[in-house]
């Protein structure tokens, strides 16, 4: 199933939906009473350096190499002072020759990429920060609407995320805060403003990796050599590598705060997705089918919540979800399977609603199927599905309804075989269905199956 998902998934797409540019240029809307921000003038989604994770790439994973000279050299230093050298300085702790970080290598790895953060955080604030701007970020603060500060936390995060992961914190604060009144309109608006922050700025086209997930033990082993090494014993400035090995622990540690915090904001979107207001369910469904669309992350549960609204008590909602799902499979045709699945859990659900089941039909039924790739094992995945729903619809199982079109086939021949011994009970007749003494004719719902069943 996960290389179904990234078979289907395809090459990303790198603009969004309006085919344009994807800069926030403003999350204001008109004037704003506390006057024109210093950033205006600014590129606003990528610093100097480029986004995160293209800085994460140009620095590369560990460097073996470099660890294992630096070890040679230092072992050879210790032989000629008549020293046995301890591996323990140059980062041969526990975990030595396994490819996975300890519990304590872990732990390390984490306190020093968090002192990393906090010196990014404060050297941000002094010097990359003007005067100007410090007291127009001030008077916003102070006096300014809830867009004016919207917009200032969006345009902080864009210009350095890991030095405000807190500016992000509180943009998911607004769009959690879903209440009554002006709060769902706070909510509404930076949900737009987060939404274009994660497919602009925030987001790769891959999926986000955990921090423990990441080769932390030769990362420190690479710092240790670096700090215990002669300079001439590297070919290079032993400061600048140290830096860029630093830098790369940041940049992991900056991809786990991101991932941990798009999952929140995901979690907080798919509830907004019920909500009993029109205008934030539109949104958030909208919000929805564009993260699913550009980016990977989380898109199992995106697919979950999409296909859930072809169920909405509104007609409105519920044929709007099937829009963008069939927008979706026009974007990446090769997901065809993977959403036909997550529309059978759909329709064996226990208590689906037979509304539910007619727009997941219908949406089934609207699939360009082809004689190429995986078409034809679509279309007979799609036929055996449909002949499960008619026989659960006919029967009328949708109190213990099956998860899947063969729990659905199990079930009907149970409850087939239950119905025909309970006639014969009543009828006092007690002997097996195949013996040739007492057989009896069929009924004439089991002739119109078997008819159906031969012209298929």
């Amino acid at each position: 199933e996960n290389q179904a998902w990234a078979k289907g998934r395809g090459t990303r797409q790198h603009k969004h939906a309006n085919g344009k540019d994807t800069h926030l240029s403003s999350a204001r809307g008109g004037e704003s009473p506390v006057g024109t921000s210093p950033f205006a003038r600014e590129a606003l989604s990528e610093s100097s350096l480029g986004p995160w994770y293209t800085q994460l790439g140009s620095l590369g994973e560990p460097s073996q190499q470099l660890v294992a000279r630096l070890g040679r050299a230092e072992n050879a230093k210790g032989s000629k002072k008549g020293q046995k050298t301890s591996q323990a300085k140059i980062g041969e702790g526990p975990g030595n020759g396994t490819t996975v970080a300890t519990p304590e290598q872990i732990k390390r790895a984490r306190q020093i990429a968090e002192q990393e953060l906090q010196r990014e955080t404060d050297h941000w604030l002094k010097h990359e920060v003007r005067s100007e701007e410090k007291r127009w970020m001030q008077k916003v603060k102070d006096s300014g609407t809830s867009q004016d500060k919207i917009a200032l936390l969006t345009l902080s995060v864009q210009q350095s995320p890991s030095a405000n992961l807190k500016s992000l914190d509180a943009l998911l604060a607004m769009v959690g805060k879903q209440g009554v009144g002006g709060a769902k309109r706070q909510a509404a608006s930076a949900m737009d403003a987060l939404r274009e922050l994660f497919l602009t700025a925030l987001l790769p086209d891959r999926k986000l990796r955990p921090f423990h997930s990441r080769p932390l033990h030769l990362a420190l082993k690479e710092l240790d050599a670096l700090e215990n090494a002669d300079k001439a014993m590297i070919h290079g400035d032993r400061q600048n590598l140290r830096k860029n090995a630093l830098r790369r622990l940041l940049l992991w540690h900056t991809e786990d705060c991101l991932r941990g915090r798009y999952e929140r904001f995901v979690d907080a979107v798919v509830g907004a997705t019920t909500d009993p207001l029109d205008f934030l369910k539109d949104k958030a469904v909208k919000t929805t089918y564009e993260l699913l669309t550009y980016k990977p992350e989380q898109e199992r549960v995106l697919l979950a919540a999409l296909v859930n609204k072809l169920g909405d008590p509104s007609r409105k909602s519920a044929s709007n979800a099937a829009f963008l799902l069939s927008c979706l499979l026009q974007t990446h045709p090769n997901m065809q399977t993977v959403v036909s699945k997550e529309v059978e859990r759909l329709l064996f659900r226990p208590g689906v609603t037979l509304k539910a089941r007619y727009y997941a039909t219908t949406f089934l039924n609207q699939l360009v199927l082809s004689r190429h790739a995986d078409g034809p094992v679509l279309a007979h995945y799609l036929v055996g599905l449909y002949f499960s729903l008619f026989k659960v619809l006919v029967t009328g199982l949708d109190n213990t309804a099956p998860a899947t079109s063969q729990e659905a086939l199990k079930q009907t021949k149970q409850g087939k075989k239950y119905t025909q011994k309970k006639k014969r009970k009543k009828k006092g007749k007690w002997f097996h269905r195949g013996s040739a003494k007492g057989k009896t004719p069929k009924s004439q719902q089991e002739q119109i199956e078997g008819s159906v069943g031969v012209d298929a």
